[in-house]
């Protein structure tokens, strides 16, 4: 290359000379161009045309290219981005062909690059070889499932840890609550042991007595010193009693060595015999080589006093019940016969006399007041029998049906002198079944009674139905009721509502309780629903015997 005159450049080349005009200018009409050499790591130029994969510490790199224009008027812009999304980065007229990128977060990477006069008359894109950079280490899976591995092995070592520590710490606790309950099963024992009514000795094998508490040495009437390590046969007057008990004694003992036995006996103490209660059982079967027991006494002779004394009371209570039946049989007897023949004349006379309505009226108070003493004294009779237990059920199989219509027949007219209506009502096609004739009759003669009694308006009605092998009867009126309170002792016997001189209706009041006692008898039920002015529903359930 030589200096030529007029500011002119020589520059020799393969095909000859060019000259270079100095204070000439050119501006170029195309666009500019650029190329991708490659990328260098750490120094090392690498293939340009490889798909390359760097390491997460060797994220930092150097792209080599270069960029040519031959526009003087405009600067030339490089552009340049890593990924499609991105935007665009801009080099305005560079200085050096070498872009420097450092500090990539992993993932996936390929160079665009693309040049302009400052905006305008873009050139190509050139792109690189795609290239990743790998994840770090700390992010890859294998890394990862090793971190969980540890930490599960982490979790797994603190928990054995924890749980070794906290069973230490269970130990200790139950150990020392062991202590604390055994100090107090301790105190406790010694405050029983001192302070128990009952006598209490420890001995071998029912031989030999270790200790006593102060009771049971008062039972012997001689000092808990005086007894400890002495043989339990010399405590008794005559030693055959012992030797007659000890065997089966200590059999029973090791048999029931958990649970004990008890037995009461006539002990012959040497300080008097005694009726004594008492138990046994095994404490310690490996007590100095032998069976360590335990025997509680118990002085039982005042309770056996005091049972004799309720056996004899009881006796004398029951002597004097069935004085109390023979008495009253007799007397009802002596009564019964004399007014039968009271009111059989006073009937024969209404009959002779119907005419004499004077005579009539007066008979009738004699008739009624006597038929209320025969149903009292019948009442006093009925209870009792069933006080005494003489009332004996019998069984007969009949046609229900036709026998409670039977029973009901004669309270219909009692019910119409009244001015009421008495309706019966079967559920149940006739059928057959067994019962005691004679308590059914006096139940519904009881309960059919008492509807009319306290029904001044209105109806009674028996309704009568048979559900599996139980026979149900209803007694509905539409009387005065009962109050609840009332309803609480309505069973008990001479209970009634209405009480004093000033009571409203008659009767001694033991139908109900004397109905209450012959159901129970048929292994049947009574209740009864009812309140102030509504009426009254007695509802009975009664077994049928197969």
């Amino acid at each position: 290359m030589l200096e030529a005159s007029q500011g002119r450049i020589m520059i020799g080349t393969l095909k000859g000379i060019s000259l270079f005009f100095s204070d000439e200018s050119y501006n170029s009409s195309g666009s500019p161009s650029v190329i991708y050499h490659s990328i260098v790591l750490d120094g090392e130029r690498l293939d340009p045309d490889e798909e390359l994969e760097f390491p997460y510490e060797k994220n930092s790199f150097e792209v080599d290219y270069s960029a040519i224009g031959f526009n003087q008027t405009k600067d030339l812009w490089v552009y340049y981005r890593l990924n499609p999304e991105d935007d665009w980065s801009i080099i305005k007229d560079p200085k050096s062909t070498a872009l420097y990128f450092t500090n990539l977060p992993y993932g996936n990477y390929q160079l665009e690059l693309k040049a302009s006069y400052e905006g305008e008359n873009f050139s190509k894109t050139v792109t690189s070889a795609p290239f990743s950079i790998l994840k770090p280490i700390y992010l890859q899976t294998w890394f990862i499932l090793l971190w969980v591995l540890f930490l599960i092995a982490l979790g797994i070592l603190i928990s054995t840890f924890f749980r070794q520590f906290q069973r230490v710490g269970v130990l200790k606790s139950a150990f020392d609550q062991k202590s604390k309950e055994k100090q107090i099963a301790e105190v406790q024992f010694k405050n029983v042991w001192t302070s128990s009514k009952d006598g209490l000795m420890l001995t071998i094998d029912g031989r030999k007595i270790v200790t006593v508490n102060p009771s049971f040495a008062q039972i012997v009437k001689m000092e808990v010193s005086e007894l400890e390590n002495t043989q339990v046969i010399d405590l008794f007057s005559y030693p055959e009693y012992f030797t007659k008990y000890i065997s089966s004694f200590l059999k029973r003992v090791l048999k029931r060595k958990n649970e004990g036995f008890t037995y009461e006996s006539m002990v012959p103490w040497k300080s008097g015999d005694l009726e004594m209660e008492v138990f046994s059982i095994l404490i310690q079967e490996n007590f100095e080589g032998k069976n360590l027991i335990l025997s509680v006494f118990r002085d039982v002779s005042s309770k056996k006093a005091i049972e004799q004394k309720l056996r004899d009371a009881k006796d004398k209570a029951e002597q004097a019940n069935r004085y109390k039946t023979s008495m009253l049989s007799n007397i009802s007897h002596e009564i019964r016969t004399p007014l039968n023949g009271i009111l059989g004349g006073t009937e024969h006379i209404m009959m002779m006399r119907k005419d004499d309505t004077e005579l009539i009226s007066q008979l009738d108070i004699i008739l009624q007041s006597g038929e209320r003493l025969l149903n009292t004294i019948t009442s006093l009779l009925d209870i009792a029998k069933i006080e005494a237990n003489k009332m004996n059920v019998v069984y007969t199989q009949v046609d229900i049906n036709s026998y409670l219509a039977t029973i009901v027949t004669p309270l219909k007219n009692l019910a119409l002198r009244k001015g009421l209506v008495l309706k019966t009502s079967f559920l149940k096609s006739p059928f057959i079944g067994k019962i005691d004739k004679r308590f059914i009759e006096m139940i519904l003669n009881n309960l059919i009674s008492n509807a009319i009694k306290y029904t001044d308006q209105g109806e009674i009605k028996l309704t009568v139905d048979r559900r599996k092998n139980n026979m149900i009867l209803s007694i509905e009126d539409t009387g005065v009721g009962m109050s609840e309170e009332f309803l609480r002792k309505a069973f008990q016997p001479f209970e009634q509502e209405s009480t004093g001189n000033q009571r409203l209706y008659e009767g001694t009041g033991l139908g109900l309780n004397i109905t209450k006692n012959l159901v129970s008898l048929l292994n049947g039920e009574i209740s009864i629903q009812s309140s102030k002015d509504t009426g009254t529903t007695v509802t009975l359930e009664i077994p049928l015997p197969d």
